[in-house]
């Protein structure tokens, strides 16, 4: 399950969240989240998991989550196009303290 609660820069609040199984299967999202009416994960190995986002039966992201081999540090890449149709391209670093 995946709850997401946040503020955009221009103020706006939102809300969504999904539950999925690692299935590459489609799960309704809830909410507000306007890059996504639908996901799909799937386990792809041990360390690493990939979701679809869909708006309106199309792709809009790929998300790539994979943790390292000591458990440390997990990088998250999406690419694709926002519902608002501009190009995604981010790599998130997070670092277990």
């Amino acid at each position: 399950k995946v709850v997401v609660d946040q503020v955009a820069g221009d103020g706006t609040v939102r809300h969504w969240e999904f539950t999925a199984n690692y299935d590459g299967k489609d799960s309704p999202v809830t909410g507000n989240n306007p890059d996504a009416d639908v996901v799909a994960r799937s386990r792809i190995n041990a360390t690493t998991v990939q979701t679809i986002s869909k708006k309106g039966g199309k792709v809009t992201t790929t998300q790539t989550s994979a943790v390292s081999s000591d458990g440390k540090t997990r990088t998250v890449t999406t690419k694709g196009v926002n519902g608002s149709g501009q190009q995604v391209n981010n790599v998130a670093v997070y670092e277990k303290q």
